[in-house]
């Protein structure tokens, strides 16, 4: 199968199309024919060497690069077996898990997304097949094809998991930062599904895209975001969720006492003013990425793809997700 690997860190050029052995599911996983991955900052983080300077990836001859896919199952691993110490266990189906490692749940030729949420793999989602934790995957949602599937994993995970973390209650006010973007946009969705009142800052050429998603109150990015959502909501919004990675300033649109998520470890204020602030790890989680599916049958998320790429062209793909201006995931197509 072909797959794109890193064999030495840089800029676009590092991706390198590969030949390699097929895969082969062990007990409780699927093997995913990829037909879609999305292109994340977070491949960036890894195709740069920047997840090696931080100590997120040890040193290796080469390393996987994908996180999110859609594709089809093409085979099935055998059941976990109970008391293995994996999902099948006592321990684990007790805390709500599926016995058998989930595999039961997937046959061939189901459809499917899923979340490769490990760095250090020597193959990931830019290739033709991908091996998860059947625990990690859910049924693709009807209706969308899987170039548009392909965008929820990640970032419907990361604003489904930052608002968990927000622990807001119905009726109060939550602030998304980058809310045109893929997890700000999929947050506004989430929160006011979840009967939140949004308060959306993006460009002011996002305002309509973002109202849309249902934000009722908006602030342009280019405005001293305190004062201008303070003006909106004296006293300060109860929760933030800063999609935009833009820290201390979001910061100042929180009222004391209130919750703040940040997608970056980086951009992670403190916790000035009694805040709770938390930093968003997403984590693959497929029941809860059934839960974000079923809201997108249900028209309430909005899966966008701004452009398509093969797989060959991966390097084009990321020198178009560096130029920037897209509205939308850029999705490689194996």
């Amino acid at each position: 199968m072909r797959a794109i690997v890193v064999r030495s860190y840089g800029g676009p050029e590092a991706l390198r199309l590969e030949e390699l052995p097929d895969l082969l599911p062990g007990p409780g996983q699927v093997r995913i024919r990829v037909h879609a991955a999305a292109v994340n900052p977070v491949d960036v983080l890894v195709r740069s060497g920047l997840a090696n300077q931080i100590g997120l990836l040890p040193d290796r001859d080469g390393v996987g690069i994908g996180w999110d896919v859609a594709g089809v199952v093409d085979a099935v691993g055998e059941p976990v077996t109970p008391g293995s110490g994996e999902a099948g266990s006592g321990e684990a189906a007790s805390a709500g898990h599926d016995t058998g490692g989930g595999v039961a749940r997937f046959a061939v030729g189901d459809r499917v997304i899923g979340l490769s949420d490990r760095l250090d793999v020597p193959t990931a989602g830019y290739a033709e097949q991908l091996v998860l934790d059947a625990t990690s995957v859910a049924a693709a949602p009807a209706g969308v094809s899987l170039e548009e599937a392909a965008t929820l994993p990640l970032n419907g995970l990361t604003a489904a998991q930052g608002l968990a973390g927000l622990g807001l209650r119905a009726g109060q006010t939550l602030l998304v930062t980058g809310a045109a973007g893929a997890v700000g946009g999929y947050a506004v969705e989430l929160a006011v599904a979840a009967g939140l009142r949004v308060v959306a800052a993006a460009s002011a050429r996002d305002e309509g895209l973002v109202r849309g998603f249902g934000a009722t109150l908006f602030v342009p990015r280019e405005a001293e975001l305190g004062a201008a959502v303070r003006a909106l909501v004296p006293g300060g919004v109860d929760g933030v969720l800063d999609a935009a990675a833009i820290g201390v300033r979001a910061l100042d649109a929180l009222r004391g006492g209130g919750a703040f998520a940040s997608v970056t470890g980086p951009s992670t204020p403190p916790a000035l003013r009694g805040t709770r602030v938390h930093t968003v790890f997403v984590r693959a989680d497929g029941r809860q990425l059934a839960e974000l599916v079923a809201l997108v049958e249900a028209g309430r998320l909005t899966p966008r793809v701004a452009e398509t790429f093969p797989l060959e062209k991966a390097a084009a793909a990321h020198q178009r997700f560096a130029d920037g201006g897209h509205r939308g995931r850029l999705v490689l197509v194996p």
